[in-house]
């Protein structure tokens, strides 16, 4: 009985092939956010149960309008459907070429001649607008640190380098795909280290905070052997550059995924906890220095 039924469907999509063919799209350039109409010949059947496809994937959750030989299809990312729309988008700045297809299942998809179809992927004045406001945020952390206190530790540093790399992989993400809900938890992990890094420096900070005078008499009352020379205490920063080189690795892996794949990456917890051994190691260093 199953074997009848599979070489039914198949014979059924046989018929669904010769029936009807994808031969053209009336849109010079398909797009997020835009309808996409394909011009169909033959009969396709119920229009409801229609199926677009792009690059042979079938694009669920999609609702067709039929009329006068076209299928139109209104191109949204959603939940059933972002999977699909990250692999076919991901990976490429401006746009791309795709195959159009239709079918009345996501089985088993008509005959076309839509091989070429251009998609556009991002409106080259806005990834420009978005590398101009990034320069300006790099510079500004930077010029920051220089020339002010607000930024006056390695800590403070790393919380404003997240929050302007996140901030762009949001935006990134939302021009390409118009997608609002799609900070992760490891965005949100990231975050959270950086300022538990920068909690801990300021807590040893004031902890540590003495005055001219009881450091003298701290002098004073100690023996030769207990007063330890000077340049001994001299931090050789390696801490700190362990922290800044690992920041920075993942700063550039973050991006990297978010270009490739349109989603914010969700680290696992070896790299979170290198992360936070980082940065706890930053923190315990700041210790001695302060004595």
């Amino acid at each position: 009985m199953k074997r009848l039924a599979f070489a039914a469907a198949l014979l059924a999509a046989s018929s669904a092939f010769a029936a009807a063919r994808v031969a053209g799209v009336v849109e010079p350039e398909a797009a997020i956010g835009r309808t996409l109409t394909l011009r169909v010949e033959g009969d396709p059947g119920p229009c409801g149960s229609l199926i677009l496809f792009i690059e042979r994937s079938p694009i669920h959750g999609l609702t067709p309008r039929c009329g006068n030989g076209t299928v139109a299809f209104p191109l949204a990312v959603n939940e059933k459907n972002a999977e699909r729309w990250h692999r076919i988008l991901g990976g490429r700045m401006f746009r791309r070429t795709v195959i159009v297809g239709l079918g009345p299942n996501d089985q088993f998809p008509f005959e076309t001649i839509v091989e070429n179809e251009p998609f556009r992927i991002l409106v080259p004045w806005r990834m420009v607008l978005m590398g101009f406001i990034a320069l300006i945020l790099f510079t500004a952390i930077v010029l920051v640190r220089r020339f002010t206190t607000a930024l006056d530790s390695l800590a403070r540093t790393q919380i404003a380098v997240w929050l302007v790399v996140i901030a762009l992989a949001y935006a990134y993400i939302w021009s390409v795909t118009g997608e609002l809900e799609t900070i992760s938890a490891g965005a949100l992990a990231l975050l959270g280290i950086g300022a538990g890094t920068a909690i801990g420096a300021a807590i040893l900070k004031d902890a540590k905070r003495v005055d001219a005078k009881t450091i003298v008499q701290a002098i004073s009352n100690a023996s030769g052997e207990e007063v330890t020379p000077v340049e001994a205490f001299t931090p050789k920063a390696l801490e700190a550059w362990q922290a800044a080189a690992w920041t920075s690795v993942l700063a550039v892996i973050f991006l990297a995924s978010v270009v490739r794949y349109l989603e914010m990456p969700d680290f696992n917890g070896n790299v979170l906890a290198m992360a936070g051994i980082s940065g706890g190691t930053y923190v315990a260093f700041a210790l001695p220095r302060r004595h």
